[in-house]
């Protein structure tokens, strides 16, 4: 309903919500499977063209979110 900006927000949100998590929960080995299993079990394309991805996606990439929990868990 809001378009590109909309989506962009909505990205930038869910991406703080993961960062909470893992300060919240320490485990970033969880997140990880989390993103993985969910990649599997909805057929997510994990890396969709970028293209894609910034026009049509209200959520970081499963790929963009596992790279989140790895500097993570790199930096603790």
């Amino acid at each position: 309903v809001l378009g590109v900006p909309g989506n962009q927000l909505s990205r930038e949100v869910e991406a703080s919500a993961d960062a909470f998590a893992l300060r919240l929960t320490d485990d970033p080995e969880g997140l990880v499977a989390l993103q993985r299993r969910f990649a599997r079990v909805n057929l997510n394309d994990p890396d969709p063209p970028g293209l894609t991805s910034f026009l049509l996606s209200t959520h970081p990439t499963p790929l963009e979110r596992v790279g989140a929990a790895l500097a993570y868990e790199r930096e603790r």
